[in-house]
């Protein structure tokens, strides 16, 4: 393999129209890969929803959120990302 191939680098995608239907609207980071490519997979994720704040994690994760007062309230979706768009979510802060 060449030392200068950049392994994030995929030239496949680069041909693609790419819309913001991909990303809801902006909502989430955009994929490494257009929908057309090959290596676009997408996995399902579950979104926590509270007081206009979300949280998104693997799926089950919030089973006991469900459950504690503390969260009353919030609603569980799945949702489905690629698994570099879940790496991108910047990080949790807090309800």
């Amino acid at each position: 393999m060449d030392e200068d191939f950049d392994v994030h680098f995929y030239p496949c995608c680069e041909n693609y129209c790419r819309d913001w239907h991909e990303t809801n609207g902006g909502e989430y980071p955009p994929s490494d890969h257009s929908p057309m490519c090959e290596n676009f997979e997408l996995k399902e994720y579950d979104r926590f929803d509270l007081n206009g704040t979300f949280v998104i994690d693997s799926v089950g994760a919030f089973t006991e959120f469900l459950t504690d007062p503390e969260y009353e309230g919030g609603i569980v979706t799945t949702i489905k990302l690629t698994e570099d768009q879940f790496e991108k979510l910047p990080e949790f802060e807090g309800f």
